[in-house]
């Protein structure tokens, strides 16, 4: 289970002016935590989409799957999940380019097939 993260509506917007990378639904931005990120949800993101995103992190978080960064928290606002917490390591590359042969990638891709067919079965 993930711990909640408390945060003021004041604390969201300031957080939201320190970002240094964007999502499609989110803004990356930088904690007052040391080398931790939160993933902010924009405001157009509806509660169904919070609720299958919670959904999906907990099942990640659950399987411990060692190639998807794993979250450290759930952020709260005014009752509401509005995004998650990461560990980052700015010399941590991107799996794409990570030294992993073509047959590891493929290995990867397919258990990332694997874990998006079970939410679509599972209507997450």
């Amino acid at each position: 289970m993930l711990k909640n993260i408390q945060l003021t509506s004041d604390e969201v917007v300031r957080l939201k002016n320190r970002r240094f990378d964007y999502g499609g639904e989110s803004v990356i931005v930088k904690s007052d935590i040391p080398n931790i990120v939160y993933k902010i949800y924009r405001e157009s993101i509806t509660p169904e989409e919070r609720e299958n995103k919670q959904k999906k992190l907990e099942l990640v978080t659950d399987r411990k799957i060692k190639f998807i960064t794993q979250p450290q928290g759930v952020l709260m606002c005014d009752g509401k999940i509005v995004g998650h917490a990461y560990d980052y390591d700015i010399d941590d590359m991107p799996m794409l380019i990570a030294p992993l042969s073509v047959k590891d990638k493929i290995f990867y891709f397919r258990q990332i097939k694997m874990i998006l067919n079970y939410f679509k079965r599972n209507g997450i």
